[in-house]
């Protein structure tokens, strides 16, 4: 019963003329049909063939409103298939037919059927780890990015707005630590001489101990703007008396606890980095 009102209530001709703005009335008769009846209907198989169903109809239909990807939902099980390359093709499909003068978009479609930006952000992390085109998913994260830049978001607020997990290593910490390194990774390349302040920033909103952590992670990312950072880090330690002999003993260690494992990397990194930067003469004897 349910799935005949939702084909009665989206007839193609209401959503040719109304489509993004009737979505709201459809929400109760996607929520228990998708991927089941409606999905592979008739009625939706023409739409689609004919490219004559609105990309946000087709969007709400690919995956339920009420299990998208959010804020610490489990990535190895949402939204693992859906390929929004697919989606990308489709629209162009849909322009091409409807000829509007507003053409349709993947990024208005994402941003119009998940409104929050944390959740898109998340939503856009998720997709990335389970796609098979990774690069296509990874250049609308950067658009995503670059609009946060054009609204001048700062680094502590990404990280405020995705939520900081309890544990990093966690595998719902993922959208968090991706969205964060990805945004990071942007704002020091539209800003290059921000580099000493985005380590303040990482390390007041983290501490110098997770800060280290986070940019050491990230170096598999993208080397060359991580490396930098590190060795911004590095020097401020320096600087402030810390040296790999008394690192044990470093101020920042009252902070947060970390594992041992992670503490011992985080040392050898900056052991490393120190008999690089250390003029011989001053050298300290170094296990």
């Amino acid at each position: 019963m349910a799935t005949k009102k939702l084909i009665e209530a989206s007839s193609l001709k209401h959503q040719r003329t109304h489509g993004p703005f009737d979505m709201e009335m459809y929400r109760e008769f996607y929520h228990d049909h998708l991927h089941k009846e409606t999905w592979i209907s008739h009625w939706v198989q023409d739409g689609l063939h004919k490219a004559e169903l609105h990309p946000n109809v087709v969007f709400k239909m690919m995956i339920n409103a009420e299990k998208r990807p959010v804020l610490g939902a489990d990535s190895r099980s949402l939204f693992a298939t859906t390929d929004l390359e697919a989606l990308h093709k489709y629209i162009e499909r849909f322009n091409e037919k409807e000829k509007s003068r507003t053409p349709a978009s993947l990024r208005q479609t994402l941003s119009y059927c998940i409104r929050d930006e944390a959740g898109l952000a998340s939503f856009l992390s998720i997709a990335k780890q389970n796609s098979i085109n990774a690069p296509f998913v990874w250049k609308e994260q950067h658009r995503l990015f670059m609009g946060w830049i054009g609204h001048r978001k700062t680094i502590d607020q990404v990280a405020d707005m995705m939520k900081i997990p309890g544990q990093w290593k966690d595998a719902k910490a993922c959208p968090f630590l991706d969205t964060l390194i990805g945004y990071v990774t942007v704002f020091a390349q539209t800003y290059p001489a921000a580099s000493t302040d985005i380590v303040s920033c990482l390390v007041i909103k983290f501490g110098h101990l997770y800060a280290a952590m986070l940019i050491g992670e990230a170096k598999e990312v993208n080397i060359d703007v991580f490396a930098e950072l590190e060795k911004v880090l590095f020097q401020s330690w320096t600087k402030g008396g810390t040296n790999p002999l008394n690192f044990d003993q470093a101020d920042f260690f009252a902070e947060i606890t970390v594992g041992a494992d992670d503490k011992a990397l985080i040392r050898e990194h900056f052991a490393e980095h120190y008999r690089k930067e250390t003029p011989s003469h001053l050298m300290l004897t170094l296990n």
